[in-house]
């Protein structure tokens, strides 16, 4: 399976919310992130995002998000943390 990327800030909450909230001290980052946008918009951080998870066997291993003048925020077992 490869990486299922979107720009729709609803259907990566409903893919990655419960594996970001699997560990909410480690992706601390991320999930305020996801917060803001969800409170502000997508426009949060001044463009659209960029969404992504890794799901390769049905259940969501690693994500990552990418706004605007902001490095990428990868959150999985092989991400530093």
């Amino acid at each position: 399976m490869a990486w299922t990327l979107t720009e729709d800030l609803d259907e990566f909450a409903a893919a990655a919310s419960d594996f970001l909230l699997s560990r909410p001290v480690t992706n601390t980052v991320q999930l305020t992130a996801l917060a803001t946008l969800r409170a502000r918009g997508a426009a949060a951080y001044s463009g659209a995002p960029l969404f992504g998870w890794w799901s390769p066997a049905g259940r969501v291993d690693s994500v990552f998000m990418v706004t605007p003048a902001k490095p990428a925020l990868p959150a999985g077992p092989d991400c530093a943390a």
